[in-house]
């Protein structure tokens, strides 16, 4: 998610856009998460009160490997939280 484009804007990475995406979700919900994945779902310490620079740099400083999609919904279900709605942006 630190190459690539997105919307053909080479300066804006899918992981930029969806540190950005992050922090509105942190700002307008009273509930949300913003969490990353891989092989394993974990926070990535992005706070409401974070710049969109400071989200970014959190967001790229994650260092993740093979990429399961199902994690979001693995981890939801045993943790035993009740997730209305799941975002995400992979390149």
């Amino acid at each position: 998610m630190t190459w690539g484009t997105v919307a053909s804007t080479p300066s804006l990475t899918p992981n930029m856009a969806a540190a950005a995406m992050g922090v509105v979700a942190l700002r307008t919900e009273p509930e949300a998460l913003t969490m990353g994945f891989a092989d394993q779902f974990r926070p990535l310490g992005i706070t409401p009160k974070d710049t969109l620079g400071g989200a970014m740099r959190k967001a790229q400083a994650a260092s993740f490997g093979a990429t399961d999609c199902a994690q979001p919904m693995l981890w939801a279900a045993s943790a035993r939280v009740q997730v209305d709605t799941f975002c995400g942006l992979h390149r």
